[in-house]
């Protein structure tokens, strides 16, 4: 799924320089944007979003993404409750995006809200189990599109403050319990098309 994910990214950048129109891409007040994270990729993950630009607010777009991991030790263990017991994690979730641009329709600042479904799965002693985090995360970042002849092509950092509710399931192995941040500090690099 990861290979996949990635080579249809690569496909759609690479077929951005065969079509890019001869109008600016950001001047178009509705885009349909697809993107990814590709730091996702060092913790044996993918992500892939598509957002749209509104049509009944200019400055808006609403989105979708998916996002898979392998939650590396030094996260699992910044949580002191996990120190030392043997914990494994991954997690798959589902998002859904509302980003507001500040001054231009498809470039620049953005102010956005992310509410997404994290289904984590945990393990330690050979045993697993799972359960789903219910995450809001509020956000702001910078869309940017660093190249004049194919503006269609944008990178967007952005770093976001994160809180989360288990609404399903159970994190607690041999009376050991899982925890994650109440509060954490979202960073993220997305790369994407615009059309």
């Amino acid at each position: 799924m990861k290979n996949s994910i990635l080579a249809i990214v690569i496909c759609i950048l690479l077929g951005a320089v065969e079509t890019q129109a001869q109008e600016n891409t950001h001047t178009k007040s509705s885009q349909l944007y697809i993107e990814t994270d590709p730091t996702v990729y060092f913790f044996n993950g993918y992500s892939l979003a598509i957002r749209r630009s509104s049509t009944f607010i200019e400055n808006l777009n609403l989105g979708v993404g998916i996002y898979r991991s392998i939650l590396p030790e030094f996260y699992i263990e910044s949580e002191e409750e996990n120190v030392g017991k043997g914990w494994e994690a991954r997690n798959f979730g589902v998002d859904g995006f509302i980003d507001y641009h500040l001054f231009d329709p498809n470039k620049g600042f953005t102010l956005g809200l992310t509410v997404s479904a994290y289904k984590f799965t945990v393990g330690r002693n050979q045993k697993e189990v799972a359960y789903t985090n219910l995450v809001e995360t509020f956000r702001v970042g910078y869309l940017w599109r660093p190249i004049k002849k194919i503006e269609s092509i944008y990178v967007y950092p952005w770093v976001g403050i994160s809180t989360g509710q288990m609404i399903s399931g159970t994190n607690e192995i041999d009376g050991e319990t899982f925890n994650t941040p109440t509060w954490s500090i979202v960073p993220a690099f997305q790369v994407g098309y615009s059309f």
